[in-house]
């Protein structure tokens, strides 16, 4: 579990973006929603430990919480599995167990044979994909992927959480988007943050039925009309 308790936190000489902010993240898959400019990132970037707050308690540390950015770094000169192995030498592993682990997440995340190439040579959905293994290195059970499907289409997007899917299991998942096309069937929970306050944080069925109560049906329309319902959409 990922816990916000009273998180405050502004960039200087701007409004408070967070003003005792107060959220756990179960066990399990959860979608941060919410529009562009909510606090989605800079929430990630502080549970990571890559910003400071200004106050409040975060647990766990910082050290147990693996990000995986919106863009995915490619290091020049370096092959498929070779950047999977420099993230598990980066988060502490000894080169040879990371490279052994290496062709294990390539495997899992159907990229093995893809593991001789030079990672530029990849697609957006692929480079998520190692981007996926790279998270796994660490060895950590809270994830946090920040706008992974965006730049992607639908079935890249759809592979993407698929694949996340499979190698998900007892971990504490959180993918922030501010997309909600193709994304049922994936996530157990909804957080909706907008302008610095979680404004909705329960099951996704849960979500789905604001929509269903206003009078939509199809579950991809309750989906769109429960955040419309809560968001000024332009």
């Amino acid at each position: 579990m990922l816990t916000f308790r009273n998180l405050s936190f502004g960039y200087r000489y701007k409004t408070p973006l967070f003003r005792n902010l107060s959220i756990s993240f179960p066990k399990g898959k959860t979608l941060l929603l919410g529009p562009n400019g909510a606090g989605k990132s800079t929430l990630f970037a502080i549970a990571a430990g890559l910003i400071a707050s200004n106050g409040g308690e975060i647990t766990p540390e910082s050290n147990q919480v693996t990000l995986m950015p919106q863009n995915i770094p490619v290091f020049r000169g370096l092959s498929v599995r070779e950047q999977v192995a420099y993230a598990g030498w980066l988060s502490g592993r000894s080169s040879d167990d990371s490279w052994t682990r290496s062709e294990e997440l390539l495997e899992m995340v159907h990229l093995s044979d893809k593991a001789r190439e030079s990672a530029k040579s990849l697609s957006g959905g692929q480079l998520r994909r190692v981007g996926i293994a790279s998270s796994l290195m660490s060895g950590n059970s809270i994830l946090l992927f920040d706008e992974p499907t965006a730049g992607l289409d639908l079935h890249q997007a759809s592979n993407f959480y698929q694949t996340l899917a499979a190698v998900a299991d007892d971990k504490c998942v959180v993918v922030s988007s501010h997309q909600i096309e193709g994304i049922s069937g994936f996530f157990d929970n909804i957080a909706l943050l907008v302008d610095g306050e979680i404004k909705f944080f329960g099951s996704f069925q849960r979500f789905i039925d604001i929509g269903i109560a206003l009078g939509l049906r199809d579950p991809g329309q309750a989906l769109v009309a429960a955040y419309s319902s809560m968001v000024e959409v332009d």
